[in-house]
């Protein structure tokens, strides 16, 4: 083979995702799809187009970000050190079965899982955590901040708040969970104070009784209790406690830090930092 001539690999694709245009762009990888993104990393000549996903395909992206299958992806990352079932995770996240299997299998499609076994007892393991995690904080900035109720409950700090908040709603067993910026402070403590709480409760009765023993008022400004909107009780899942505080999984904070203002980026970065090992 002559001396300047180079062979490049090359992957051509009817919709890259972002995040596998990052990996393939960290291995050196060439690529192309209908979109009209074009990488060539050549010793001698370099091409970078970065254009959008096809709107078509953008759809089939962000669908496992969305809803019940969210709730999946969501479980996978969580345990991402484990093989699963789709039984187990049907289980473990209260969505159907044909929604669990039908989220694997994109997940599989995309090589971000790895796979054992066949038929019922086939299980899958998460291989890919960064590229799920960047292409979930892609289709996260596109996407509007979720519907947020504020509220003022009376002489607390953050920290205090949020434990007032649980002891609400043990005592109207509400579930919930804190979320964001009160919650990156609790994992990876970051900034020197907190002044509001962002939280989810499972909606219905129970949330409203909660809000009601905490003697949460509803306002416009000088809030200090956000509450996410909920749609159903398996949109609130709790990682663990700190501090007697029920929190969401590292990774839902890190997504709703993401849509955040203020310095939310940076607590965004410093807890995938900390706890995401991505």
């Amino acid at each position: 083979m002559p001396a300047n001539r180079e062979i490049l690999p090359f992957f051509i694709a009817r919709a890259i995702s972002p995040g596998a245009r990052d990996i393939l762009r960290e291995e050196r990888v060439g690529f192309y799809d209908l979109g009209g993104s074009l990488y060539i990393p050549a010793r001698h000549a370099f091409v970078y187009v970065d254009r959008p996903v096809p709107k078509k395909n953008a759809k089939s992206f962000g669908s496992l970000f969305h809803g019940q299958k969210a709730r999946v992806v969501q479980a996978i990352f969580d345990r991402r050190s484990e093989w699963l079932s789709v039984k187990e995770l049907a289980e473990s996240t209260e969505v159907s079965p044909a929604t669990v299997s039908a989220t694997l299998t994109e997940l599989e499609r995309r090589e971000w899982v790895d796979v054992e076994g066949a038929g019922p007892s086939k299980l899958r393991r998460l291989r890919s955590a960064k590229a799920l995690i960047d292409a979930w904080s892609s289709y996260v900035a596109d996407q509007k901040p979720p519907k947020l109720a504020r509220y003022y409950v009376p002489g607390s700090n953050a920290l205090e708040l949020a434990q007032q908040l649980d002891r609400a709603c043990r005592d109207a067993d509400a579930g919930y969970a804190v979320t964001a910026e009160a919650a990156a402070q609790l994992y990876a403590p970051y900034l020197s104070s907190i002044s509001q709480v962002k939280c989810r409760i499972e909606p219905g009765r129970r949330q409203e009784e909660a809000l009601e023993r905490l003697n949460a008022r509803a306002v416009s400004e000088g809030w200090n209790l956000g509450l996410i909107e909920t749609r159903a009780r398996g949109d609130v899942t709790v990682a663990e406690s700190i501090q007697d505080v029920r929190l969401a999984s590292p990774l839902q904070v890190y997504l709703d830090l993401l849509q955040g203002s203020g310095r939310s980026r940076e607590m965004a970065a410093h807890l995938r930092s900390e706890r995401l090992d991505a």
